[in-house]
């Protein structure tokens, strides 16, 4: 398997814990996300491979981005960066100066 590119987004932590998360998924949202992310593949070719409908590989791919980010905000390689974001937002302060009137 060839190893992610470590970026400035994420730590080399970050992406660790993606490729261990990445195989929690389902052998199907794996191939999913693979096919789609890593090999390319538009959602066309990807129900054609799958051998399902557009719809059905389009709820296998949101399913499985959808567990993923959930892994992914329960994983502590992430609780630093999450901390981090949410204290910069204040739920109650307004987004800009036209708000304040």
């Amino acid at each position: 398997m060839q190893m992610l590119q470590t970026t400035n987004l994420f730590s080399q932590a970050q992406h660790q814990a993606v490729r261990e998360l990445l195989h929690e998924l389902s052998p199907t949202e794996f191939r999913a996300l693979a096919l789609r992310f890593w090999g390319s593949y538009s959602l066309d070719d990807l129900s054609s491979d799958m051998n399902v409908d557009w719809d059905h590989a389009n709820s296998i791919l949101s399913r499985a981005m959808r567990r993923l980010k959930t892994l992914c905000l329960s994983h502590p390689a992430f609780a630093a960066r999450l901390s981090k974001a949410t204290t910069r937002l204040n739920l109650n302060e307004p987004i800009s100066e036209k708000e304040n009137q």
